[in-house]
């Protein structure tokens, strides 16, 4: 949270005294660990270890929370996140690969929230072999 001072002053009236007024901006701020998700080689067709992403409010102020969703040859086994996230806690998403094709393959997970930076993506890619 950080804190502004506006001071107006009014010049050439007997009706306006300088004034002065406090303005606190709440600066909401979300973080993912790890920061991006590998899952190395799978083979086509089939489905890997599920891996994990913790999102954190490192703020203090309630978010609302869409749903996680997930873009690509992935899928979302689970997740602890509800409708809102208090300040200072934390919630996870758990994810799946399962590539159709051979290659590289890339996609995100993105969760959408009513702070500044919304929405968030977090990469996601692995290859089928």
């Amino acid at each position: 949270m950080g804190s502004h001072t506006i001071r107006a002053h009014y010049s050439g009236s007997k009706v306006f005294a300088p004034n002065t007024a406090q303005l606190y901006e709440r600066i909401t701020q979300v973080t993912f660990s790890p920061a991006r998700l590998y899952f190395g080689h799978q083979a086509v067709g089939t489905t890997s270890a599920p891996q994990t992403i913790t999102m954190t409010n490192t703020s203090s102020t309630l978010l609302s929370l869409g749903k996680p969703s997930v873009t690509g040859n992935f899928s979302i086994q689970g997740t602890t996140c509800g409708t809102s996230l208090a300040g200072g806690a934390s919630c996870t998403v758990t994810i799946l690969f399962h590539p159709s094709v051979t290659g590289k393959q890339y996609g995100h997970l993105g969760v959408y929230y009513n702070g500044a930076g919304s929405p968030q993506r977090v990469k996601v890619s692995g290859a089928g072999v």
